[in-house]
């Protein structure tokens, strides 16, 4: 479309994302969030679209991408959060769920991981940790242990008890029990352990050692 001043002779035409103003009398571009509809309006851009102004269209924001301040432009979301579903804004991820930038979801994480502090990645649960439903680590109860990585964690038997990680089972030794506290410790003299989880006496004619009730 061309316009012409005051005293002009000839129109000038208006460049593309342009439309006259003030009589034709001059071309004005259109302002950021809007395109060129007709030859003498601008229109704001629908929805999840965007323009930095001076065009003919406006660009459609892709997945993962939400819309700058006054539509101006597509930007996508960091890592830990994901676009709104108008993708007016960007939306933290819930607990125990990660994100990559320019994400449109999150996802959850598997049993046995947990989400880092940037809700970026899921990192497996630490030794001596366990859990079942992707959110949290809990810590492994006395007497039960975990290597990492998993959804529960396993119980020592008798005789056994957890190591100072909490990732695997150490027996006692014979001149040794395991202590309600979970670890192990010296029975009373004259007593072994019998693998029961307990000290027993050594039968008459017995002694105790290292190695169990030995004849004397």
């Amino acid at each position: 479309y061309k316009r012409q001043l005051a005293g002009a002779a000839a129109c000038t035409a208006c460049e593309a994302g342009e439309v006259t103003a003030n009589g034709q009398a001059v071309c004005q571009a259109c302002a950021a969030g809007k395109y060129k509809a007709s030859a003498t309006e601008c229109k704001s851009c629908p929805a999840k679209w965007a323009s930095a102004g001076g065009t003919t269209a406006c660009t459609e924001c892709t997945t993962g991408e939400v819309m700058g301040p006054g539509q101006a432009y597509c930007a996508p979301c960091d890592g830990g959060t994901h676009a709104s579903a108008d993708r007016s804004k960007c939306e933290a991820c819930l607990i125990g769920q990660v994100s990559r930038s320019g994400a449109d979801a999150c996802k959850k994480c598997e049993s046995g991981q947990t989400a880092n502090d940037a809700q970026t990645n899921c990192v497996p649960c630490a030794a001596g940790k366990a859990g079942a439903d992707g959110l949290a680590c809990e810590q492994c109860p006395t007497n039960w242990v975990s290597t990492g990585g998993f959804a529960s964690c396993t119980e020592c038997k008798n005789g056994e008890a957890p190591s100072a990680r909490q990732d695997v089972c150490e027996s006692c030794v014979n001149a040794e029990y395991r202590h309600p506290s979970g670890f192990c410790t010296s029975c009373p003299q004259g007593w072994v352990n019998s693998n029961s989880g307990a000290c027993d006496a050594c039968p008459v004619g017995f002694v105790a050692t290292g190695r169990g009730c030995l004849l004397y």
